[in-house]
């Protein structure tokens, strides 16, 4: 047999690349550029510029496809919409180009069958995304997938910019596989036209790989749907559903004959001291039905009145340029029996570890955090409202109980139906679940001295921001001092009042208070020395209810999270 010679191997290995499949291998997307136009009636406009390189294959064009729907985090199909769709040449030239829909994809086929194109081009994608913006309690945030990791081929370069009605909170972004939380280079400023933009730019993207970019945007900025608008468009796209109309009807029903508030007086008016024998916390529950993490700073001050604790504000500077803010709680003495035990409760917690001094940085995590004190406190407080008979049952316990029944229906849906009836049933199972965990919300029924609790609470808040313009008409309200505002002080901060109360005390609360240390008033006045404690509000409930964030603007998101996604190819 005789040799081959290596330039008729060489010619040989050349025409089988040019013959087999491999050859896609040669295509590659020189850039992909995304922007991304938000708009505060919460509809979104993306433009992808894809930069394609056939090669020497004959193709028709490519494809792109755009996930539209998503598993939210209690099993249910959340979707989204895509519309006004157009697809042009980088010289605004229309393409032809078809959609189809598809395992929760929107198919978006660019060409004609009928021409072959080859080398260079650019394929510009315009579209508008609904419901795809994402409302937390403290901000509203964009998370969108912006390249889609799902491409065949590399991405040679990919950009994204994201323009915002305002300046943006925070922003991060995320490149790589699926899962990934690798960062890519990101800047927040103004363009040309002084508009707010976000940045993000990364590395050559690899099959599979994508850039995934995240905005927060201060809360309210984006026009958040109602909660009739949300149900709307879930029968919508889901159709009308009998079950959850008839456990709502049962509920309904439910709340008539148990959950329902017996009647109090039926008017409000104006209350010069808190009712006896409640605590902030417990005003809180009767008012609101829950105790909040931010309640505890009125405990806390009520401790610090009552001359048990000192609070100390301090400063520290880093780097001679950042200034973060910590509270010290010092022990004066201990506990006695003038204090409720929720009060006790608090104050052992506190220096649970037998020292006399904690910083609330220190608090709020690990070991020293006050997490479970907090459960206790609430415990105790919900028990001895029953107890006494303010509420029939313990709030806490009903709520846990239609909860735990929402989520076995839920749980049922998914793991016992799943195979035996049709998606609409599966979603119709969950929303009924869904509907008896929100009854949890108003099932806890007060008595009606529970009521006469309650509007007494609502008086002492009327008391508490009325102006002085308007309180000719009380004519028993007694007279204004330091020691009357240190007194009602933490009921107007669990009230939402405790602004309008300061602003009482102008010209009569001049000196700083004994009990709380380190404030820096250039001028001190109670509007800010109340200014103030909202800080240390927000200090005090991260020592008994650490959060963590949630979405992906903060930095807690990963590559392939958040809405848009998919990913795309020739054909």
């Amino acid at each position: 047999m005789s040799r081959i010679s290596v330039g008729r191997l060489v010619s040989l290995i050349a025409l089988l690349t040019a013959l087999l499949p491999g050859a896609v291998l040669a295509e590659s997307i020189d850039s992909m550029a995304v922007t991304i136009d938000v708009h505060r009636d919460a509809t979104v406009t993306v433009v992808e510029s894809i930069t394609y390189d056939f090669g020497d294959a004959q193709k028709h064009g490519i494809y792109r496809d755009v996930k539209e729907s998503y598993q939210d985090t209690l099993g249910l199909t959340e979707h989204i919409s895509l519309t006004d769709i157009r697809v042009a040449d980088q010289s605004g030239i229309a393409y032809p180009f078809t959609t189809s829909e598809s395992g929760g994809y929107l198919h978006i086929r660019i060409g004609d069958a009928n021409v072959l194109v080859s080398g260079v081009k650019t394929y510009v994608i315009t579209y508008t995304a609904h419901d795809v913006i994402g409302f937390f309690p403290d901000h509203d945030e964009l998370y969108w997938n912006a390249t889609g990791d799902q491409w065949q081929v590399a991405i040679g370069s990919a950009s994204v910019g994201v323009w915002t009605p305002v300046d943006s909170t925070s922003h991060a972004c995320y490149v790589g596989a699926a899962g990934s939380t690798a960062s890519c280079t990101s800047e927040a400023r103004r363009d040309g036209a002084n508009k707010p933009i976000a940045l993000f730019t990364t590395k050559t993207l690899e099959p599979g790989e994508g850039l995934t970019v995240a905005v927060g945007l201060p809360k309210g900025t984006i026009a958040e749907p109602t909660t009739t608008d949300r149900f709307i468009r879930f029968i919508e796209k889901n159709g009308i559903m009998a079950l959850p109309a008839f456990v709502f009807l049962i509920l309904l029903l439910l709340w008539g004959r148990y959950g329902k508030d017996a009647k109090g007086r039926g008017t409000i008016i104006p209350e010069y001291e808190a009712p006896e024998g409640i605590s902030p916390v417990a005003a809180s529950e009767i008012v609101s039905e829950k105790i909040l993490p931010s309640d505890i700073s009125a405990l806390i001050i009520r401790l610090a009145v009552g001359g048990f604790v000192r609070i100390v504000r301090t400063e520290q500077t880093t780097f001679k340029l950042f200034t973060s803010t910590d509270y010290e709680l010092l022990k004066l003495k201990s506990a006695d029996d003038t204090l409720s035990s929720e009060e006790k409760l608090l104050l052992d917690g506190l220096f649970a570890d037998g020292g006399t001094s904690r910083k609330t940085s220190e608090l709020k995590t690990g070991k020293a955090s006050l997490s479970r004190t907090f459960k206790a406190i609430k415990k105790d407080v919900s028990a001895r409202l029953v107890r006494d008979g303010i509420y029939r049952a313990d709030p806490s316990t009903i709520r846990a109980s239609f909860v735990a029944v929402g989520g076995i229906v839920i749980g049922g849906a998914w793991f016992v139906l799943l195979d035996t009836i049709s998606l609409p049933g599966i979603v119709a199972v969950i929303l009924s679940g869904v509907l008896i965990m929100a009854f949890s919300f108003i099932m806890p029924a007060k008595t009606e001295k529970g009521m006469l609790l309650y509007e007494q609470l609502l008086g002492l808040k009327m008391y508490l921001q009325i102006a002085e313009k308007n309180r000719l008409d009380f004519h028993n309200a007694p007279e204004k001092s330091p020691a009357l505002f240190e007194k009602l002080l933490p009921y107007a901060m669990v009230l939402g009042v405790s602004t309008a109360w300061a602003k009482e005390f102008e010209g009569i609360y001049t000196e700083p208070p004994t009990w709380y240390t380190g404030g820096v008033y250039p001028v001190f006045s109670p509007m800010v020395f109340a200014n103030d404690l909202d800080s240390f509000s927000t200090a005090a409930a991260a020592i008994v209810a650490p959060t963590s964030g949630v979405g992906g603007s903060g930095g807690g998101g990963f590559s392939g999270g958040g809405f848009g996604g998919g990913g795309g190819g020739s054909w």
